[in-house]
C-alpha cells in the first residue's frame, strides 16, 4: 500500500518538476522545509529512492534534463520527511562559444547521496547555496566528454546512478 501512495506522490512531484522546469524557470527552484521531525530512516529513505529510480525508469519520455526532476523530487520528499536532502546544481561550459553543460544530484551531510561517485570532480567549484539553504551551486570547467567514457558516467541519465546500498 506504501508503495501506491509513494506512487502517486511521486508522480505529482514530478509533474510539478516539470512544470517548473518548463514554465515557471524564471521565478526560480523552491524546496520544502525540512520537517522538524525526523519521520523516516535513512534505511527507508533508501527505499523511497527505488521505488523512485523504479517508476522514473519506466517513464522513457522523461529522458530530458531526468537529472533535475530526479533531484528535486527525491529532494522534495526527503525534506518533508525530515532528511535533510540538498538538491546540487553544476554548470560547466560557461564561456561564450562553449556548449552549456549541467548536471543536478543530492548530497544529505555534503555526502552524496545515490549518486554517482565523480559528481563533484565534474564540478569542484562551490558558488554557494540559496537562501534556505536547501540548493547548492556548483561550476567546473570545459572537459572532453570522450575523456569520460571510461569513467561510467552516464551524460543526463543519473537515473541509474552508482551507489551502494548502506546496511
Amino acid at each position: 500500500m506504501w508503495r501506491f501512495v509513494l506512487s502517486i506522490e511521486i508522480l505529482c512531484l514530478l509533474l510539478r518538476s516539470f512544470r517548473i522546469r518548463t514554465i515557471k524557470a524564471q521565478s526560480g527552484v523552491k524546496l520544502p522545509p525540512v520537517a522538524h521531525q525526523k519521520k523516516i530512516s535513512i534505511c527507508k529513505a533508501d527505499d523511497m529512492v527505488q521505488w523512485f529510480d523504479t517508476i522514473a525508469s519506466t517513464l522513457t519520455w522523461f529522458n530530458r534534463h531526468l537529472c533535475f526532476y530526479r533531484s528535486f523530487t527525491l529532494a522534495s520528499m526527503l525534506r518533508k520527511r525530515g532528511i535533510p536532502a540538498v538538491m546540487n546544481v553544476g554548470g560547466r561550459g560557461l564561456g561564450l562559444n562553449e556548449a552549456k553543460k549541467a548536471h543536478c544530484w543530492l548530497t544529505l551531510d555534503d555526502k552524496l547521496f545515490h549518486e554517482q561517485e565523480n559528481a563533484l570532480e565534474l564540478y569542484p567549484l562551490e558558488m554557494g547555496y540559496n537562501q534556505d539553504r536547501s540548493i547548492r551551486y556548483w561550476i567546473g570547467p570545459e572537459l572532453n566528454e570522450n575523456a569520460l567514457k571510461g569513467c561510467n558516467v552516464a551524460r543526463g541519465r543519473s537515473i541509474k546512478p552508482l551507489f551502494r546500498r548502506r546496511k
